[in-house]
């Protein structure tokens, strides 16, 4: 998208067909093995992520679904289980949703237990 330093990406889900759009979430899920083995891996390199991130802190969750009411309900019930949520996003197009919010998290694993929530949900097609 023609940013200038490495390490930078955007994807724009309402751009490309069903295809297209699974072949990016591949893509995407390539680039988090490979940050598995990145800095601050633990065992199985579960928090690879916790040697760049500084705790407490405000993170933004983005989770890509159904364009449906009872999806987004549910998002928010099932991080409101978790943490308390705040300036609570959303974007529409077609048959996709995307949801953005606000979280307080105090560790890693905090912040781990937010998705693995989220991850309960099979209609999630992408989060970040």
């Amino acid at each position: 998208m023609g940013m200038e330093d490495d390490g930078y990406f955007r994807c724009v889900f309402t751009a490309v067909d069903d295809e297209g759009f699974e072949v990016l979430l591949d893509r995407i899920r390539g680039l988090g093995e490979w940050g598995k083995k990145g800095k601050g891996e633990k065992t199985g390199g579960e928090y690879a992520i916790a040697g760049i991130m500084e705790f407490p802190a405000k993170i933004r969750v983005k989770v890509v679904g159904p364009n449906e009411e009872s999806f987004i309900n549910d998002m928010m019930e099932i991080v409101k289980g978790v943490t308390e949520v705040e300036n609570v996003g959303r974007r529409d197009n077609g048959k996709w949703t995307s949801i953005s919010f606000d979280v307080e998290v105090e560790n890693e694993e905090a912040r781990r237990k937010i998705y693995k929530a989220i991850d309960r949900d099979d209609r999630v097609k992408f989060k970040l």
